[in-house]
């Protein structure tokens, strides 16, 4: 944990005990937190992840996953069952999506994620991302 505070120049990197451990969709995480500016946080979160692996926590990404889970919608009639795929402009054109999205440019600079595609993929158990072109992609929920 030194080396890597040190080397990715965050101000501070604390990790949690065992009493402390999250579970997120069955599988237990020790928490590390990253203070320190965001390229800092960027590079620290880099070396943790190919050291340790992991994932990103949904704090702070909730009220964006909430209304994007709330924009996707679910089609149940006698022929078809399941959710409908939207286009990430779409999902980027509703007012509620563009204002959470917003709320999250700090956390998706200390994380590196610069688009909203790079976000929905980091949470596989809510969305499912297709590529429909260099530019594009589809979201659905899972």
């Amino acid at each position: 944990l030194h080396e890597i505070k040190q080397k990715s120049g965050v101000d501070t990197l604390l990790v949690t005990r065992e009493v402390e451990c999250d579970t997120y969709f069955g599988v237990e995480y020790v928490q590390a937190f990253c203070i320190g500016s965001p390229a800092c946080t960027k590079s620290a979160i880099s070396m943790i992840h190919n050291e340790a692996s992991g994932r990103l926590s949904e704090e702070g990404f909730h009220e964006l996953i909430d209304a994007i889970e709330e924009a996707l919608p679910r089609v149940e009639d006698e022929f078809e069952q399941g959710f409908v795929a939207l286009s990430l402009m779409e999902l980027l054109n509703q007012e509620k999506i563009r204002d959470a999205w917003a709320k999250t440019k700090v956390l998706r600079q200390g994380t590196g994620l610069r688009t909203l595609l790079e976000v929905l993929n980091r949470w596989p158990e809510y969305f499912k991302t297709q590529a429909t072109g260099p530019a594009g992609a589809t979201v659905c929920r899972t």
